[in-house]
């Protein structure tokens, strides 16, 4: 099978293609008839048209810390406090409420609140103006001496190359590089380390020039109480006793409710769901919206300026499985997407990016919508794609009606369904950080040639 290389993807988007050529013929000439992006075609789904996604939180609790995202001091990010920690300066923005932790049990082997397996997401900006020794850091306090496995990395990079070209709509944008890394490709560093009982161990750190991400797993045999703090002194072996302020998103991104950024222990690190598809008509077009408050993962414990649900599922794996079946008389062809679908700001019957939009003075119009590694499994094997799905208006076109490029779908896998026939699809989504929600997968079907 065909693995579309990045510098393949870098031309596909370059040419306004829609994706590689494999096998089983993916995009050829043919498919113009269904799916064209030039005019409305039964392949064009409005978002209201979708299907609530299906499944339920799964994996290992997720501690994330998002909340605020622009850090403007230093002092804690995100915690779970161990018994007896009080940090100050719990109001990080006006109008919102304090920060403090809505204590609960994590972890049945944990009665006092601490994780023994968990996930870790981080992403922050800290900008120059707080210095240029700025970082971030990834610590854990355990109960008893222990071993700490951990699984992951976080790195650092800037928004744009300094010339004009945003760094986040290229293929080796670091958080879609970090996806691959943790999800795809399994080759994130694996170390253990020794932790003493009550001690702040260090699990890692970075340099914040920009844009700090990072994504693990850890693993002890002892209770942890994870932390994530901005600072630019030595630690010393100490927490920080205050929180660091910054633009805490409060009351929320969604429809005034707190469902934006997040800072705390969400429920699960994977979103798996299964459901039927059922080809009934020929052609037609079937969907399932994702990255929405549907799935997005409920708070075990939050900060209290921060959001319930983890909305956007940043850092989560969306694992899904789609059973196709065809009810048809005659053979038909299927084909699964990934489609980014434009934010209006709470817009009931949002449109897909490929159709035209207005770019007004007040419109949020971002450059990128998706980047990041996809993978889709069949019978016949498994494919992984780095699309960049983006907008990118060339001079002309600037306070013009834009029109979002081809390349805002991205073609995941194409099946041949014979009368009475079925077949799965499983498609394996890690959500990088700073991309544009939601997004669908839609199943287009017509008669075979």
């Amino acid at each position: 099978m065909l693995r579309c290389s990045r510098k393949l993807w870098a031309l596909v988007v370059t040419l306004g293609l829609v994706g590689c050529t494999d096998t089983i013929g993916r995009d050829t000439a043919a498919d113009t008839a269904l799916f064209s992006h030039e005019a409305p075609t039964p392949g064009q789904l409005r978002w209201s048209q979708l299907r609530p996604v299906e499944g339920s939180p799964r994996g290992v609790p997720l501690f994330v810390s998002n909340n605020p995202e622009l850090v403007e001091g230093y002092g804690i990010l995100a915690g779970v406090p161990f018994p007896g920690l009080a940090l100050h300066g719990a109001q990080r923005t006006p109008g919102a409420p304090e920060a403090q932790w809505s204590r609960a049990q994590l972890d049945a082997r944990c009665p006092d609140g601490g994780m023994r397996d968990f996930g870790v997401y981080l992403a922050h900006i800290l900008p120059a103006s707080l210095g240029s020794g700025r970082r971030v850091t990834l610590a854990v306090v355990p109960e008893a001496d222990t071993e700490v496995r951990v699984y992951g990395t976080m790195g650092t990079t800037d928004w744009s190359d300094g010339a004009g070209e945003l760094l986040t709509t290229r293929s080796d944008w670091w958080g879609a590089e970090l996806a691959r890394r943790f999800f795809v490709e399994t080759s994130a560093p694996r170390r253990t380390l020794s932790a003493a009982a009550d001690e702040l161990l260090v699990i890692d750190s970075a340099l914040a020039t920009s844009v700090v991400e990072g994504r693990y797993h850890i693993e002890a045999d002892a209770c942890l109480y994870p932390f994530t703090m901005a600072h630019a002194a030595p630690l010393g072996g100490y927490l920080p006793g205050h929180y660091a302020p910054g633009d805490v998103k409060w009351p929320g991104w969604l429809d005034g409710k707190g469902y934006g950024r997040a800072a705390g222990v969400y429920e699960g690190d994977v979103w798996k769901g299964q459901q039927s598809v059922r080809i009934e008509h020929a052609p037609s077009t079937q969907g399932i919206g994702l990255l929405s408050h549907d799935d997005s993962m409920p708070a075990s414990a939050h900060h209290g300026d921060s959001a319930t649900q983890l909305f956007g599922n940043y850092g989560v794996l969306i694992d899904q499985q789609l059973d196709l079946s065809n009810a048809l008389d005659h053979c038909v062809d299927a084909k699964v997407e990934l489609v980014s679908y434009l934010d209006r700001g709470g817009v009931p019957d949002r449109t897909p990016t490929v159709s035209l939009f207005e770019a007004t003075p007040d419109a949020y119009t971002p450059s990128m919508f998706w980047n990041g590694p996809v993978e889709a499994i069949t019978d016949a094997g498994t494919e992984v794609f780095d699309p960049v799905l983006r907008y990118a208006p060339s001079p002309l076109e600037r306070g013009e009606p834009r029109r979002a490029m081809e390349s805002m779908r991205q073609p995941l896998a194409r099946l041949r369904l014979e009368p009475g026939a079925s077949h799965s699809v499983r498609v394996r989504l890690p959500v990088p950080g700073y991309i544009v929600a939601p997004i669908g997968l839609t199943v287009g079907a017509r008669p075979c040639d």
